[in-house]
């Protein structure tokens, strides 16, 4: 008799499961892959997570394909302690490790669906989600889109992101947020490709709340599928048929980085229009320039001790060195050269 799901704990041994590969991932931190991880469902409802970790991914990322029919034996599970929870009904996880024999089988009888999913309603993800290890899966119309783009995180760091606007067929509306990776592997091109309306499923996000709603945020564990053969699409796919609905486009996010080529073209003027410009009536404003360098002037040396926290120039009295915004200079200062100007020595633009 085949083993049920249902029926595994943690830290135990096991001959045999046969099961579907629902979902599979690749867990990255900076890019670079941590760990493959995929869901077993067999036809009984049970669902599992299984791990392996770096050494071994490569392996089972060629072995296991999603949507295929498996046998794992002879494995090992424990309990899963990460932050965050792809499958609640199991605290067990398999430990996919080199000596973990999986074999591809036949469809598994009776029907295992295709399709791994918790779906909640958007009136209940804060009651129900925020503050929680679980993550979080729902189902909308795509209604907007924002294109990628980086941000300034905690004023220190850039980060890649996206943002969605899933509505329900109740004409609720849920904001969703792809950070870092998931925002860089996001493919617009399929999207945009796909006849409307168009229906996402987005899965293992964790719930946020803004101004008092909810918002959900990628992880690592975070997937999306267009159009997946389920029923809920089905009904979606009906209802917003008979409704005339486009793709709308997000405004920018009021911390996004312009990119190199968007900063060089911002505010373009020529060297004539800056001289005659008035900078009292220009204050915080930026302009750039396209312009060839012929000359240095040296007459005055080419570098300048500066402050260490803003690299504006010290002047030197009573044996010491003095910033005007950070005063007395007890560390060395640095050397700064009076020609720092940004600029490309293949263009020849600058800014």
């Amino acid at each position: 008799m085949a083993l049920p799901i249902k029926e595994i704990k943690t830290y135990h041994f096991y001959p045999s499961l046969r099961a579907r590969a629902c979902r599979v991932w690749i867990s990255k931190f900076n890019g670079q892959p941590r760990s493959f991880n995929c869901v077993f469902v067999d036809n009984q409802g049970g669902a599992i997570q299984g791990l392996a970790k770096a050494r071994d991914l490569p392996t089972f990322a060629a072995t296991i394909i999603e949507g295929n029919h498996y046998e794992i034996k002879g494995f090992y599970t424990y309990e899963n302690r990460a932050v965050n929870i792809v499958v609640a009904a199991n605290n067990a996880i398999i430990d996919l490790k080199s000596n973990t024999k999986i074999a591809a089988i036949e469809p598994i009888q009776p029907y295992v669906p295709r399709y791994y999913f918790k779906f909640i309603d958007y009136a209940n993800i804060i009651t129900n989600s925020k503050g929680s290890r679980i993550l979080t899966d729902v189902i909308g119309r795509l209604k907007a889109l924002q294109p990628l783009e980086q941000v300034m995180v905690r004023g220190k760091m850039l980060e890649n992101k996206r943002e969605f606007m899933l509505e329900n067929i109740c004409g609720e509306e849920l904001h969703i947020t792809l950070w870092g990776d998931s925002a860089q592997d996001f493919d617009e091109l399929a999207l945009r490709n796909l006849p409307s309306p168009v229906i996402i499923a987005f899965a293992g996000f964790r719930v946020t709340e803004f101004k008092g709603k909810p918002n959900l945020n990628s992880t690592d564990a975070s997937l999306w599928y267009f159009n997946p053969d389920i029923p809920e699409c089905s009904t979606y796919k009906h209802f917003f048929a008979q409704l005339s609905v486009e793709i709308q486009q997000l405004p920018s996010s009021s911390n996004a980085v312009l990119s190199i080529e968007e900063q060089i073209k911002e505010n373009r003027r020529t060297i004539h229009e800056i001289l005659c410009m008035n900078p009292y009536e220009h204050k915080h404003l930026r302009f750039t320039c396209q312009a060839l360098i012929v000359d240095f002037d040296f007459s005055n040396g080419w570098w300048y001790p500066s402050c260490p926290k803003c690299n504006k120039k010290l002047s030197w009295g009573e044996n010491i060195y003095t910033c005007v915004d950070h005063d007395a200079i007890t560390s060395l200062p640095v050397p700064w050269s009076m020609y720092s100007t940004k600029y490309n020595h293949t263009t020849q633009d600058c800014f």
